[in-house]
């Protein structure tokens, strides 16, 4: 049998300790009563996110804190049981007090986890529940019509930004703009940036349908999934389409190429302007090609006093244009 000092020092420990388990247990209750509420509401109006939000809190938030008072309190009621009052003593009195209220509270915090612990079971068969009946399939099939949707009107205007680009490139190669020409080409270096590519969109699509055929839709759903799926074939099809035409217009902005100038034929030239009974003719073309402006037509007006030839305005124009 123990000493009535030791069980004296005993008790002085495990009486603080019980009054503020019972403190804590307290605090505790009106929080999970208002988390068991809304967790209930939510559960009777089959609102997942809810649930899930209200179940995270549970198991993260308020069960673990929980755990730790009934464990505190069976530790308390454990050390309890070791002790050996003398009988009639005040020491076992003060041990069958505080062993009746641990126990109450014991009793109490029990009942309270085992309820918490069937709110959590409850949820989550309700989450399983509302996976099986296909809702979260309906969540993703809604989301895959807006964004193929969204993917197609985007793909459509980039298409009409390449075809711009290969206007300003067939323009640069009409007029011999190279620095337009370089300008198309460096920004058609974008389609390579733009997101989701042909690739990725198909990726998506097949899961998409994959996922759809492992969820419990009613018979009415499937169906209805079935026709939408054949819609939604053919928005995949054209969004693949146009990227095809994205990068066919691509390649053809790259293979543009201002063409090089032949060199010019002085000598043929000049017969073909009657001027090779001049002297030296071709040389005096090409020294005039070299010059620019008024300078030029000051040197062919010259070239054409000389040869005693009446030029064209179109063989003039020619030869100021020429390059």
């Amino acid at each position: 049998m123990a000493v009535a000092t030791d069980i004296s020092q005993t008790l002085s420990k495990i009486q603080p300790a019980a009054a503020a388990i019972a403190k804590s247990a307290e605090e505790q209750r009106g929080k999970i009563q208002a988390l068991v509420n809304d967790m209930s509401k939510a559960i009777r109006d089959n609102n997942r996110p809810l649930i899930e939000r209200h179940l995270q809190t549970l198991e993260k938030l308020k069960l673990p804190p929980y755990a730790q008072l009934l464990t505190a309190t069976n530790n308390l009621l454990g050390q309890l049981k070791e002790l050996e009052p003398e009988d009639g003593s005040e020491e076992l009195k003060k041990v069958n007090a505080l062993t009746e209220s641990l126990g109450a509270l014991q009793a109490k915090l029990e009942g309270n986890f085992d309820k918490l612990k069937y709110l959590e079971d409850l949820a989550n068969k309700t989450l399983a529940q509302s996976a099986q009946d296909g809702k979260d399939a309906t969540d993703e099939w809604a989301a895959m019509e807006a964004e193929l949707n969204k993917q197609l009107q985007a793909a459509k205007t980039r298409l009409e930004a390449m075809k711009a680009l290969e206007d300003l490139a067939d323009a640069a190669i009409k007029d011999g703009d190279q620095a337009d020409l370089d300008a198309a080409i460096k920004k058609s270096d974008v389609r390579a940036t733009w997101k989701p590519n042909a690739t990725e969109v198909l990726a998506k699509w097949s899961m998409f349908c994959k996922k759809c055929e492992s969820k419990g839709l009613s018979k009415e759903l499937q169906d209805q999934l079935t026709r939408d799926r054949a819609r939604y074939q053919k928005i995949v099809i054209e969004i693949v389409d146009v990227n095809q035409a994205m990068d066919d217009s691509v390649k053809r902005i790259k293979a543009h190429a201002i063409p090089k100038a032949k060199p010019i034929d002085f000598k043929a030239l000049a017969r073909a302007l009657k001027l090779d009974k001049l002297a030296k003719a071709d040389e005096r073309l090409k020294a005039a090609l070299k010059l620019q402006g008024s300078a030029r037509a000051k040197a062919i007006a010259e070239i054409e006093k000389d040869a005693g030839v009446k030029l064209s305005s179109k063989d003039k124009d020619s030869l100021m244009n020429a390059q």
